[in-house]
C-alpha cells in the first residue's frame, strides 16, 4: 500500500468537500442489493432461427424420432379461443390441458402435421413437451403462499427453506406468478452443481487430520471437554460408507435425493458412496479417529445426518436434501458444492439464507476451486450472504502458511465479499469409502467441513454453558477471532476474507463478550480493510462501488446497530442503510472529487452497539491524478458475476488507470439525467443476460431480459449521446452451452439492438458455439482501430447502416463484422462490440492469438476515443505529386479547446508533431512532408496529447532518395588522392626540368 502525507492547509479543502459531497453521493444508488421487478422468472429458452413457427429442438426430434404420433405445445400469441380450438379440431389430433395464461394447449398429432398446423391463425410457436424442474422461492419469513403450488400435480413444498418444486411444462411460470407473491421462479431442470475438490484419491497421509485440526485450535476446545456431543450436523454430499469404524454408530439418518423427480435420469435410492466425496467429508466433520487417532475429525463426538446428492448435483436434489436435514433437527449444513454465480439472488441462495434466518441453521459452505481462474471465482451457494463461506489453506505442514492456489477469491457476482474465512484444505486425510483405512484429498471441499465441525463445537460449548446461541453469534465469532494471513501484499483479502479460523480464541470470545439477553454480543466485518486491493489507489474524480459485511449476534430489529466513518476520509466516503438482520451486507461509495489535493488518506469506519465499537474496518487510500476523461461501467444490467473491472476485465482496467483516465464502476439505475453528466463515457458490459426473461420467452426475437432498461433510462441514454457523450457496449449474444446441447444462454439482442439501432448498427441471431475465439480483421481506418490489424472474437456478429461505421469484418467479402461505431456533430459516439475476447483477462495480453492480435491497442485507443472532450472532423487528406507531401484539412467541431496537434509515427518509430494553421474559422490545414519512404501513421488530435480526441490514418510514402554509396563514397576519396599525387609528380618533374635547364 502506498503511504503519503497530507499538508495541513488541506484540511480546509476536505471541510469544503464535505458540502459537495452530499450532491454527489445523490445521484448513486445505494441499495445493497441486485434489483430487479418481483418476481424473477427464469424459463427454459427456446429458439426458431428460420422463423418456421417450429421449436428448433422439436425440428431435430423429428428429423432423428420417427414416431408417427408424438406430443406437443402449441404456444399460442393470446389466450386460447373457442374459434382456436374448432380449427384444431379439424385435426385428426388429441386436445388436453391448456396453460401459460391459456396461451398453450397440448396435443397428439401425427408428425406429418406439424407444419400444417404452424400455419395456423394465432399460432406463435410449437414446442416438444418435457416436464421441467421448476422452483419456486420466497425470500423472507412468510412461506404461506407456497401452499396454493400443492394443487400442481407432483409439487412438492420445501417448508423449512422456503421453496417449493412444481414439474411442469415450460410457461407455467407465467400461471405460478399469479398464484402469490413469490421472490424467484425458476426453471432450474439444466442447474448443476458440481464438487469442490481439487485433488483427490492419492494415499500421502502428510500431514494427517490430526494436523488441520491442531492447526484451527480445535484441540483448544477438546481440551475444556467440548467435542461436539449430542450436536446434530448435517452433510449434503455423494453418499456416506457409514461403516467406517470412525462413525461408530453416530449416522442418526441418511437419505437418498437421486431420484428422478428431482431431475435425475437414473434413481439411487440407496446412500452408498460411490465417489468418495461424501465419507471423507464426513470424516473430517465427525470421523473419532477410532481406526487411526492421528485422523480423527474435527467435532469426534458429533451425530450425522446425512443426505445423499449427485455428482453433478441437481439444484432440486440440493434443496430438497437442505429441507430434509433440517426437519431432521441439524443445527449446522455442511455443502461441498458449488456453481455458477450469477448476479442476484437464485433459488440456492436464497434458500441457504432461509435456513440461516428463519431455522438458526448456519450453513458451511466451500468457496470453490477456480482460484486460478482470478478474481469472481466464488460459487452458488457458497456467495449466499447468510452463509460462512470457507476458502483452502495451503499445506499446512509447510512455511509459512498461505491461502491454496485453487481457491476461489472474491468476489460475488454481487460485488459482495466472499469468501468469509479459511480452513486447512491440502493434503487433508479422512475415512476413504472401502474398508476401514484412509484417503487425502484437497480442494475447498475439504476446508468446509473443517468449519462444520468448528460450529459443532462452539454450539456444544455454548449449550455446556447455558448460553444463547444462533448463526450470527457462531459466524461472527469465527471470524473475528481468525488469524489473518500476512503479509497483505502475498496475502490478499479478497483470497482469504478474514483469515484461518482459530476455534479455541472463538470460544473465548464467546465466553468473555457482554451478553444481551443472554447472547454474547460480537461483531465482525469483512473486509476489514476498504477499499479493497485493486481500489487503494484512486484517480481524481473516481467513485468506487465496495461493500461491507457486518455479522452480529443481535437480529429480529434491534436499532443500535449502526456504522460510523472517522478520520479525513469521512468527506468521501457515504454509506448505505445497515439492515438489521445477523449478516447484513451494505454499500460503501468512495466519490473522490476531480480538484481533490493528492496524497494519502486514512480513516476508519466503525462497527456499533449504541456506542460500544464491536469491529472496525481500517480506510486507507492513495489519491492519484486523474486526466478528467471519465467512463462509467455500470454493471447493473450485467448478468454474469464476471462482468466487473475488476473480473474478467481487470488487464484493461489496470492500463486504462494506469495512464491517468478514470473508470468507474457502480450498480446503479440510470434514471438521474445528473448522474450520466458526471461522466464522459457510459459502458455496459455484457448487459441483458436472456436467462431472466420477465415474463412469457418463446420466440427467438421477443426475449426477455434481466434489469432491461426502463423507458426512462433509454432516453436518458438517448440524450446523454445527443449531447455528446459516448455509450460503449459490449455483448456475446446468443450462444450455446459447452455442457448441454440446445440451451441457449447469452444477451437478449432485441433490448440490445433497441438501443444501437438508433444509431445504425444491428446485432445478428447468429448462436455461438464452442469456447474458441479467432482473429477477425480490421477493415477501416479509425482512431479506435489506430495500428490495429486484427482483434479476438467470439460470439454474434453485427450489420451496419447508415452513418454507422463497420470497422472490422469477419472475411474479407463479409457484410458482418465485429466492432461498429457512429458519432454525431456534438461529440456523441456509439461503439458496439459484439464479443468480450478481444478484452478479457487473456484476450488484453493477446493470449488467444498471440502471433496476430493487438487487442491492448485497440483498448486503449476505445477508452480515448470514447472519452474525449474535444471533437475534429477530417475535411480532406491529400498527397502531393512527389508522394512526399500529406496535407490535412480538419474542422473543429465541439469542445473546450480549439487549437489542434498531433504527431506522426515514422517507419524508423521516431515521432514529428504536426503544426497546424488555422485557414478559416474552426477550418485548420497541416503539411507533412515525409523524409523517408515507407509507412507513416499519422494522429491529428485536439486538447491533451494522447489523452483527448483524435483521428488515425496511415499513409505509405513511395519515393526514392538519392544515396551515396560506401563504393561511390571510396571512389571520390581515391580519385582525390590520384589528383593529388599526380599533381604532386608533375610539379616535381617541371622543378627538375628547370634544374637541367639551368
Amino acid at each position: 500500500m502506498k503511504q503519503g502525507k497530507i499538508l495541513g492547509t488541506y484540511f480546509l479543502l476536505l471541510l469544503m468537500f464535505s458540502a459537495i459531497t452530499p450532491v454527489l453521493f445523490s445521484k448513486v444508488d445505494l441499495s445493497s442489493r441486485i434489483t430487479v421487478e418481483q418476481p424473477q422468472i427464469l424459463q427454459k429458452k427456446v429458439n426458431d432461427l428460420n422463423d418456421d413457427k417450429i421449436d428448433d429442438e422439436l425440428v431435430r426430434e423429428l428429423n432423428s424420432n420417427k414416431r408417427e404420433i408424438i406430443e406437443v405445445a402449441i404456444y399460442y400469441e393470446y389466450s386460447i379461443r373457442p374459434i382456436d380450438r374448432y380449427r384444431l379440431a379439424n385435426f385428426p389430433i388429441s386436445m388436453s390441458e391448456t396453460w401459460d395464461l391459456n396461451r398453450r394447449i397440448r396435443v397428439r398429432v401425427p408428425r406429418t402435421l406439424i407444419y400444417e398446423l404452424a400455419t395456423l391463425p394465432g399460432v406463435k410457436l410449437i414446442t416438444s413437451v418435457e416436464i421441467r424442474q421448476i422452483m419456486v422461492a420466497i425470500e423472507g419469513k412468510d412461506y404461506s403462499d407456497l401452499a396454493v403450488l400443492e394443487t400442481f400435480d407432483g409439487a412438492e413444498i420445501f417448508w423449512e427453506v422456503g421453496c417449493a418444486l412444481v414439474p411442469y411444462f415450460s410457461g407455467i411460470e407465467n400461471d405460478i406468478k399469479r398464484l402469490g407473491s413469490y421472490t424467484i421462479i425458476s426453471d432450474v431442470t439444466d442447474n448443476y452443481f458440481k464438487l469442490t475438490t481439487s485433488t483427490e484419491g492419492h494415499n500421502n497421509f502428510e500431514p494427517c487430520t490430526e494436523a488441520s485440526v491442531s492447526t484451527i485450535n480445535a484441540t483448544g476446545l477438546w481440551d475444556l471437554g467440548y467435542t461436539g456431543a449430542g450436536v446434530k450436523v448435517g452433510v449434503i454430499d455423494t453418499g456416506i460408507a457409514d461403516t467406517h469404524p470412525d462413525f461408530s454408530g453416530r449416522v442418526l439418518k441418511k437419505k437418498s435425493f437421486i431420484l428422478k423427480q428431482y431431475g435425475y435420469e437414473e434413481e439411487k435410492p440407496e446412500t452408498i458412496d460411490e465417489h468418495g466425496h461424501g465419507t471423507h467429508v464426513s470424516g473430517t466433520v465427525l470421523g473419532d479417529g477410532t481406526e487411526n487417532p492421528m485422523n480423527i475429525g474435527v467435532a469426534p463426538q458429533a451425530y450425522l445426518i446425512f443426505a445423499r446428492i449427485g455428482n453433478p448435483a441437481t439444484e432440486a436434489s440440493m434443496i430438497a436434501a437442505l429441507n430434509w436435514a433440517i426437519s431432521k433437527g441439524v443445527e449446522t449444513v455442511n455443502l461441498s458444492f458449488g456453481g455458477g454465480d450469477s448476479a442476484g439472488d437464485d433459488v440456492a441462495e436464497i434458500a441457504f439464507n432461509n435456513a440461516a434466518k428463519n431455522k438458526g441453521v448456519l450453513c458451511a459452505i466451500s468457496a470453490g476451486n477456480s482460484g486460478a481462474d482470478g478474481y469472481y471465482t466464488v460459487g452458488s451457494p457458497g456467495t449466499a450472504d447468510d452463509v460462512i463461506t470457507v476458502g483452502a489453506l495451503d499445506d499446512v505442514s509447510q512455511e509459512p502458511l498461505g491461502v491454496a492456489y485453487y481457491s476461489s477469491r472474491a468476489l460475488s457476482a454481487n460485488n459482495h465479499m466472499k469468501p468469509d474465512i479459511l480452513a486447512p484444505g491440502t493434503n487433508i486425510v479422512s475415512c476413504a469409502k472401502t474398508g476401514n483405512g484412509y484417503v487425502s484429498m484437497s480442494g475447498t471441499s475439504m476446508a468446509s467441513p473443517h468449519v462444520a465441525g468448528a460450529i459443532a463445537l462452539l454450539i456444544h460449548a455454548c449449550k455446556a454453558n447455558g448460553i444463547d446461541y444462533n448463526p450470527g453469534l457462531i459466524k461472527a465469532a469465527l471470524m473475528k477471532s481468525a488469524v489473518l494471513l500476512t503479509p497483505l501484499a502475498e496475502n490478499e483479502l479478497m483470497h482469504q476474507g478474514r483469515g484461518y479460523i482459530n476455534v479455541g480464541a472463538a470460544w473465548q470470545l464467546i465466553k468473555t463478550s457482554q451478553r444481551i439477553n443472554n447472547v454474547p454480543l460480537i461483531g465482525a466485518c469483512n473486509p476489514i480493510q476498504q477499499p479493497l486491493s485493486f481500489w487503494e489507489e484512486l484517480l481524481q474524480g473516481q467513485t468506487a462501488e465496495q461493500f461491507l459485511t457486518c455479522v452480529s449476534s443481535l437480529y429480529n430489529g434491534n436499532e443500535n446497530l449502526s456504522l460510523t466513518i472517522s478520520g479525513e476520509v469521512s468527506s468521501f466516503i457515504t454509506i448505505g442503510e445497515l439492515v438489521n438482520e445477523w449478516t447484513a451486507v451494505t454499500k460503501v461509495i468512495f466519490a473522490i472529487p476531480e480538484d481533490t489535493p493528492l496524497g494519502t488518506y486514512t480513516g476508519q469506519i466503525s462497527y456499533q452497539y449504541n456506542d460500544q465499537v464491536l469491529d472496525s474496518v481500517t480506510i486507507q487510500f492513495e489519491v492519484k491524478e486523474g486526466n478528467g476523461h471519465k467512463m462509467l461501467l455500470n454493471y447493473r444490467n450485467s448478468y454474469s458475476g464476471n462482468s466487473h473491472m475488476f473480473g474478467q476485465y481487470r488487464r484493461w482496467a489496470e492500463d486504462i488507470l494506469g495512464r491517468g483516465f478514470v473508470l468507474s464502476e457502480l450498480n446503479t439505475p440510470l434514471e438521474d439525467p445528473a448522474l450520466l453528466a458526471d461522466y464522459d463515457a457510459i459502458w455496459l458490459p455484457d448487459p441483458f443476460a436472456i436467462t431472466f426473461p420477465q415474463s412469457h420467452v418463446w420466440d427467438f426475437n421477443q426475449t426477455g431480459t434481466y434489469n432491461p432498461l426502463s423507458e426512462t433510462e433509454l432516453q436518458n441514454l438517448r440524450d446523454f449521446i445527443a449531447d455528446g457523450g459516448s455509450l460503449f457496449i459490449n455483448f456475446i449474444g446468443y450462444a450455446e452451452d459447452v455442457d448441454f446441447e440446445g440451451v441457449i444462454y447469452g444477451n437478449n439482442l432485441t433490448q440490445i439492438n433497441e438501443i444501437i439501432g438508433d444509431y445504425g448498427m444491428e446485432a445478428q441471431s447468429t448462436i455461438s458455439k464452442g469456447e474458441e475465439a479467432t482473429a477477425v480483421s480490421v477493415i477501416t481506418e479509425h482512431p479506435i482501430t489506430a495500428e490495429v490489424e486484427m482483434i479476438d472474437h467470439h460470439g454474434t456478429s453485427l450489420v451496419t447502416s447508415g452513418e454507422a461505421t463497420k470497422l472490422t469484418a469477419l472475411s474479407d467479402s463479409s457484410p458482418y463484422g465485429t466492432l461498429a461505431c457512429w458519432e454525431n456533430k456534438n461529440g456523441g459516439r456509439v461503439i458496439a462490440l459484439s464479443t468480450n475476447y478481444a478484452l478479457d483477462l487473456k484476450g488484453y495480453e493477446n493470449g488467444y492469438n498471440a502471433k496476430f492480435t493487438q487487442n491492448d491497442v485497440l483498448g486503449r485507443n476505445l477508452f480515448r476515443w470514447a472519452t474525449a472532450h474535444n471533437q475534429i472532423e477530417r475535411q480532406s487528406v491529400t498527397i502531393s505529386e512527389d508522394n512526399k507531401t500529406v496535407t490535412m484539412v480538419y474542422q473543429y467541431l465541439s469542445g473546450p479547446g480549439d487549437e489542434l496537434g498531433g504527431f506522426v509515427k515514422q517507419p524508423d518509430g521516431n515521432i514529428s508533431s504536426i503544426t497546424w494553421i488555422e485557414t478559416a474559422p474552426d477550418i485548420w490545414t497541416a503539411n507533412y512532408t515525409c523524409e523517408i519512404p515507407g509507412l507513416h501513421h499519422f494522429y491529428p488530435e485536439c486538447g491533451e496529447t494522447k489523452i483527448d480526441e483524435f483521428d488515425y490514418f496511415s499513409y505509405e510514402a513511395y519515393f526514392e532518395i538519392p544515396t551515396i554509396t560506401e563504393e561511390t563514397q571510396g571512389s571520390g576519396i581515391a580519385s582525390i588522392i590520384i589528383m593529388l599525387v599526380g599533381s604532386l609528380g608533375l610539379s616535381s618533374w617541371y622543378m627538375l626540368s628547370k634544374r637541367k635547364d639551368s
